[in-house]
């Protein structure tokens, strides 16, 4: 039988480990480069958003901005320069041209928003292994400690994951031709700022190992 003082601290042990089994994470999943158009990495990138939440468009635009800039690469948030109207006209593409002409940058990235899937995941009985503090008091006051691992169990589970998949494309400025392409997926997001969070910094990292952004 598990004892009150058992449960107490193997309860905490096991909570920490239902959260980092749920915790948001991002996963670049392809991605294509072309290794003949990226040189020397860019510098300066046009960052374009695309989702149906205009609210979270600009998170993700900001949140790349200080994901980038924290790698020494210069950014240009596309809505800064362009309002919703722009972005909706029938000449949505020439206000982006010029929009990006005049900022100077070498490149643009543009990521859309694609999809959110759904799905239940069986997540088996757990036995999580953890300290017991047994002591000896004379006179209430605890002289002689001693630690020992018992188990803790954890029923088996349904758990209903979500994926949001984005699109990340980017194009090279003089040629406007495509160099880099992929597709992230993020999982179980704990809040809309985690997941935009979770998202820019897997993409950052990801753009500078494939060498599409100057090593600093």
């Amino acid at each position: 039988m598990i004892s009150l003082a058992m449960k107490r601290l193997l309860l905490p042990i096991t909570f920490l480990s239902l959260l980092g089994a749920c915790a948001s994470r991002t996963e670049i999943q392809s991605h294509w480069t072309a290794n003949d158009k990226v040189a020397q990495g860019y510098e300066h990138i046009f960052v374009l958003v695309m989702t149906p939440e205009k609210t979270i468009s600009k998170w993700i635009e900001e949140s790349i901005d200080e994901h980038l800039l924290a790698l020494g690469v210069t950014t240009t948030q596309a809505r800064s320069l362009l309002t919703v109207n722009d972005l909706a006209s029938p000449d949505a593409r020439e206000r982006v041209t010029a929009a990006v002409r005049n900022s100077g940058a070498d490149a643009v990235m543009v990521a859309s928003y694609l999809k959110t899937e759904s799905r239940e995941d069986y997540i088996p009985p757990q036995m999580t292994p953890g300290p017991v503090i047994v002591t000896s008091p004379i006179s209430a006051y605890p002289v002689l400690i001693n630690y020992h691992y018992e188990s803790l169990y954890t029923p088996g589970y349904y758990q209903t994951n979500k994926e949001y998949y984005v699109q990340i494309t980017v194009y090279d400025v003089g040629s406007t031709e495509p160099v880099w392409k992929a597709q992230s997926v993020t999982l179980n997001p704990l809040s809309a700022e985690s997941g935009v969070n979770d998202f820019a910094k897997a993409l950052a990292t990801r753009l500078r190992r494939d060498g599409v952004i100057q090593r600093r």
